[in-house]
């Protein structure tokens, strides 16, 4: 939906949104809300796309947000974060996830592995649980 601004404000959108037209008459510039997986602050100038390890869900996002611990964004303009699979790990604002060591695992959407209980391992890197000795 675009919103249609008074002239003193539509020389420059509102964050979030982007001036689409730019009529000679002042009075008839509308801007559009950016879409998911872009953001823009308050000024001029088009909608950019989310940098690698963060994302925009929401129409007419400011800002992008960081991907939370246990997830990942490994493109520009993302929309989503995707959890990390069982066996990863990663912090938060993170482009990849990482694969727990031996002797370690975790579970979907872990921001760490977990150690091995005494008498319990797990026979490789990427462990989604470990095994009694």
């Amino acid at each position: 939906m675009a919103l249609l601004l008074p002239a003193s404000v539509a020389e420059v959108s509102i964050a979030g949104e982007w001036e689409d037209v730019a009529p000679t008459d002042v009075s008839q510039r509308t801007c559009t809300p950016c879409p998911p997986g872009t953001f823009k602050g308050a000024g001029e100038g088009p909608c950019e796309p989310c940098s690698v390890a963060m994302y925009a869900d929401e129409v007419g996002s400011p800002t992008c947000k960081f991907a939370p611990a246990g997830s990942f964004v490994n493109v520009t303009g993302a929309s989503e974060a995707t959890d990390c699979p069982a066996g990863t790990y990663a912090p938060m604002a993170s482009h990849n996830c990482s694969i727990c060591d031996v002797g370690s695992f975790s579970t979907d959407g872990a921001d760490q592995c977990t150690d091995c209980a005494a008498g319990y391992s797990s026979a490789s890197a990427g462990a989604s649980e470990c095994e009694a000795c």
